[in-house]
């Protein structure tokens, strides 16, 4: 697991050692004197030209903030352009601001809407054989790639369901266009391989892999853009963390990868040709189907990311209720210890799929109202 240059990421590795460095420096500091800090250090670095030193900064600036200001809307109005031109160097579709209409489904209506509220991101390892999937149909949830395999064990369709890798949206089209999920997120690259369904939503998930200082940046505005960090459950936490949730739990996450002997690698792409010893079901990255080498020390250093950005708010903890794995860079409690606390949930599922169906009337078939 060491292609790329990934073997040593972790919160002192290189890609972080500034961002450390000022963390540490910081930490007495009070918000007042760290934000003039931040603002001088975004404006210093877009005078040098520096597109990715300087957006470190402003994302700093915004995950202080938590919000949207005239410095931060000041300082991303000028670098974007510098970052457009430099993701089309590196030969990435993508951009900065993505002002495409999404169709009558808008992720605007999210924003905030869950304060206060609990949510679980469904990871896709061997533990989640271990889990009583069923205690979570009436909670908020995310669901990834081929959490579909689950559907008879879960008894119901995951309220947020997301792709974001290329094979699995090319190797299973058409399972994922029959996932029936209340809103259904993608990135804008897929749409020319997506199905078309009701409940589909493209964001503006920038698909940036360079080897950026900070990465990967965490996005506080989900209806501007989305970062990558290695790991579809990373845009899951950006999701949670602008949709207001107060506690992200984490199930089947193991965080272990084996790539079988048998299995056929060229560079970064691998190709089965036996069961997935991997996942919660063998078919998920079974024979046949192409999948991305997993750089487990990449993923954390989106963890890492993930994490601070939510330490950095009032009361709000992303949770790792994972049965055994390798993931540490969460708080880890028990499942059945969470399920079994008192915990009167809001609205549930039904108020995503009650939006989605309100905004969606009638939907196509005659053409009329579809979303994406």
């Amino acid at each position: 697991m060491t292609q790329d240059g990934w073997e040593t990421t972790t919160i002192n590795s290189s890609l972080y050692a500034e961002l450390n460095s000022f963390i540490t420096l910081t930490r007495d500091k009070s918000k007042e004197e760290i934000s003039a800090i931040l603002k001088e250090k975004t404006a210093d670095a877009y005078i040098r030209g520096d597109v990715d030193y300087s957006l470190l900064w402003l994302n700093e600036y915004q995950l202080l903030h938590n919000n949207d200001d005239a410095f931060s809307d000041e300082y991303e109005s000028k670098v974007a352009p510098l970052y457009d031109k430099a993701l089309a160097a590196a030969h990435r579709p993508c951009v900065f601001f993505n002002n495409e209409p999404q169709g009558n489904l808008s992720i605007e209506f999210f924003k905030n809407r869950y304060i206060g509220e609990r949510c679980f991101i469904i990871g896709n390892g061997p533990s989640l054989n271990k889990t009583d999937l069923g205690k979570l149909k009436n909670e908020f949830t995310f669901g990834v790639n081929s959490i579909f395999l689950a559907r008879d064990r879960m008894g119901f369709e995951p309220t947020f369901y997301c792709v974001e890798d290329t094979h699995v949206a090319n190797d299973r089209k058409y399972e994922i266009q029959a996932v029936n999920s209340p809103l259904k997120i993608y990135g804008p690259y897929l749409k020319k391989t997506i199905l078309p369904h009701p409940h589909n939503m493209f964001l503006n998930i920038l698909l940036d892999f360079r080897r950026y200082a900070g990465f990967p940046y965490f996005s506080i505005d989900a209806a501007r853009r989305v970062w990558v960090g290695g790991t579809v459950s990373y845009v899951n936490m950006q999701l949670a963390y602008y949709m207001g949730f107060k506690n992200v739990y984490l199930i089947g996450f193991d965080h272990d990868y084996t790539i079988p002997s048998s299995a056929i690698v060229s560079g970064c792409d691998i190709r089965s040709t036996a069961e997935d010893p991997n996942h919660f079901h063998p078919d998920y990255f079974g024979k046949g189907y192409n999948w991305h080498v997993p750089l487990v020390n990449r993923m954390e250093l989106a963890y890492l990311k993930a994490r601070r950005a939510f330490e950095l708010t009032n009361g709000r903890e992303i949770v790792n209720l994972t049965s055994g794995g390798r993931l540490e860079v969460f708080r880890r409690d028990d499942f059945e210890k969470v399920m079994g606390a008192d915990h009167t949930p809001g609205q549930g599922p039904a108020d995503v799929r009650h939006y989605v169906d309100k905004a969606l009337k009638p939907w196509p078939g005659s053409g009329s109202g579809s979303a994406g």
